[in-house]
């Protein structure tokens, strides 16, 4: 069970009932069986990535698992893209080493 505290009101978030515990802290997000809220494992990622992990967190909570489902997979795909661009950054990087090391290589042996 979460022990945790609401920030508005002070309460156990469990037992809080202030108006403002349905922005800080939704049911949807603080319903599973660990106790766990979705906010407090989701902070320590990405953004794309927490986001993959807050839709099927919440996807059998919140109404439409299947709209869930395709919302993780959206910011899944646009991790995948973002990480590609970043290696293919790299890659391209250590291609541009590598020409400037053989040129360098090439001028060093023909003198």
């Amino acid at each position: 069970m979460d022990q945790s505290v609401c920030t508005a009101c002070g309460k156990l978030k469990s037992i809080c009932t202030c108006t403002r515990n349905t922005v800080n802290h939704p049911s949807h997000y603080n319903q599973h069986p660990s106790g766990v809220e979705c906010i407090d494992i989701i902070q320590w990622f990405p953004y794309n990535v927490g986001a993959v992990i807050k839709h099927l967190w919440r996807a059998d909570l919140k109404g439409d698992r299947l709209e869930d489902l395709q919302k993780a997979l959206t910011y899944l795909e646009k991790e995948i893209e973002r990480e590609a661009i970043k290696h293919n950054h790299q890659i391209m990087g250590l291609n541009t080493v590598a020409r400037e090391a053989i040129a360098k290589a090439e001028g060093g042996g023909a003198r």
